[in-house]
């Protein structure tokens, strides 16, 4: 294996020519990902002054920014100079070194001290408490620009938006996520698709991907497309489809999908016609049948 191109771009780094160090750094890591050699483009592009392009890089390795101060700092200060205080309050959420964990805080309270000082700060506030009156397009825009608020804001705009039946399902189920990855351990109010709004305590939720029926549908459906040798592109499409589906129903998944193998034989429909397997009780069956078919319309309606 040929060094020199790490030398050069490691005695770039050491003269701050950031530029030569940002393309050293870069043709090395697109050859050779490693965790030292995105820490080293990361910094060097902070350095650039490019720190939008510092984001995209630490974003690929952030677990591997958790393994000491100093780069748990870096990190949080390439989010925050990318104005990501939600993620920031995330990430400062799973800390379990004290030290580190108030140092992130400290950092968070001064970065949105000074979020609350800019101008235009009340109107993105109330842009984002009044997501609902906007089209789905403007309802996901207002979604992402509310990353931006203070956790303070964010959650008083969130919690009055999680019971909002104007709010589209899929925001209201990404709102109860976010809470769910800040740890968030107040009982909060949710409109799930169906019934009054129910009483959660996000803390107490397993995270989506790591749901049981998830991982077992995203196996069966893999299986399901593999043995049939389904074309590569429409496998992939079917795949999103159903994490979408199951999206939608979080957090109250099995109370719908009662049976992971029927729901993706359901899903299979589209490929060969009605399932003939025998042997499943007809309510469970028609029930799911009528879940599948609500879930079609609100995802051709968030395609609209």
């Amino acid at each position: 294996m040929d060094d020199r191109p790490l030398a050069q771009a490691n005695q770039a780094f050491k003269d701050g020519d950031w530029q030569t160090a940002v393309q050293r750094y870069e043709a090395i890591y697109q050859t050779r990902p490693s965790a030292k050699i995105n820490h080293l483009l990361a910094r060097s592009l902070m350095s650039l002054g490019d720190a939008a392009y510092a984001f995209e890089v630490v974003l690929q390795a952030p677990d591997s920014y958790l393994s000491d101060a100093d780069h748990f700092q870096f990190l949080m200060t390439v989010v925050l100079e990318n104005d990501q205080l939600l993620m920031a309050n995330q990430i400062a959420a799973t800390v379990t070194n004290s030290a580190m964990k108030q140092a992130a805080n400290q950092q968070i309270n001064m970065a949105e001290q000074h979020h609350r000082q800019q101008v235009g700060f009340q109107a993105a506030y109330q842009a984002f408490y009044q997501l609902a009156t906007e089209s789905i397009a403007g309802q996901r825009e207002r979604y992402e620009r509310g990353k931006q608020l203070p956790l303070k804001e964010w959650l008083t705009a969130t919690q009055h938006l999680l019971v909002d039946p104007f709010v589209t399902p899929i925001i209201r189920v990404t709102l109860l996520q976010d809470l769910q990855k800040l740890r968030f351990d107040k009982p909060v109010r949710f409109q799930w698709l169906i019934g009054e709004p129910r009483e959660i305590v996000p803390s107490q939720l397993t995270d989506f991907d790591e749901q049981p029926t998830v991982r077992q549908v995203q196996e069966r459906l893999l299986e399901t497309l593999s043995r049939r040798g389904t074309d590569p592109g429409l496998s992939v499409a079917l795949l999103e489809g159903e994490m979408v589906n199951l999206t939608l129903l979080y957090p109250f998944i099995d109370d719908v999908v009662t049976s992971p193998e029927r729901w993706v034989a359901a899903a299979s429909q589209s490929l060969d016609g009605p399932s003939k397997t025998p042997g499943w009780p007809k309510a469970e069956d028609e029930s799911m049948t009528a879940w599948r078919q609500k879930l079609a319309a609100l995802t051709q309606a968030m395609q609209s």
